[in-house]
């Protein structure tokens, strides 16, 4: 094969090995129904995770990705985005009290209503 093999594949180009405290020594083992898996493999790959690194940050109560917006939704996605936006700084002026006859806890209902529609764009139960 000779010295060409080698060429572009970037050789003694590793990372740096991580210091012995970041490094994941200990090998878990869990068992699961065959159903659990399932599941446990949709959720994972639904936040573009493989099922180890799931399990590990929900585990450890770590902040999991969002999941991706689906792709029909991705206008609304848009639109409820610049509608929060505007949401938020009515009810920052609301709160200053630079915004006349807002009823703040309107606004409140409102942002709620805006969290809600969006866990239903992305297909997330309550």
């Amino acid at each position: 094969m000779g010295a060409a093999w080698f060429a572009g594949r970037g050789v003694g180009m590793s990372r740096p090995p991580l210091p012995d405290h970041e490094r994941r020594t200990v090998n878990l083992t869990v068992r699961l129904t065959q159903a659990e898996a399932a599941d446990l493999a949709t959720r994972a790959s639904g936040l573009g995770l493989a099922p180890g690194p799931f399990l590990r940050e929900a585990a450890l109560s770590r902040r999991l990705p969002s999941p991706p917006v689906p792709e029909l939704n991705r206008t609304a996605w848009a639109d409820l985005g610049k509608l929060a936006g505007n949401l938020n700084q009515l009810t920052h002026l609301a709160h200053l009290g630079q915004v006349g006859a807002v009823d703040t806890s309107i606004l409140e209902e409102l942002a709620s209503q805006v969290q809600t529609l969006r866990r239903d764009l992305l297909g997330l139960a309550d």
